[in-house]
């Protein structure tokens, strides 16, 4: 769980410093640079989800067997 939220951290970081890189330097042309922002966008969405339903599903296990939730 600790690394999905990592990773969800990594991505955001990601796409600030793509846009800084394109804010201050005109990396990349604006076409790119959009294409990149999306798939920044989309990649940190995906595992975003991922690690919401990973949180639900050891909840709902715990639950079942009668345990506590943490």
């Amino acid at each position: 769980m600790r690394a999905l939220i990592s990773i969800c951290f990594g991505l955001f970081i990601l796409g600030v410093l793509i846009g800084l890189a394109q804010l201050w330097f005109a990396v990349w042309t604006a076409d790119t640079f959009v294409k990149l922002v999306i798939t920044d966008g989309a990649a940190l969405a995906i595992v975003l989800a991922w690690s919401v339903f990973a949180r639900e599903r050891r909840d709902f296990d715990n639950i079942r067997r009668g345990g506590k939730l943490e």
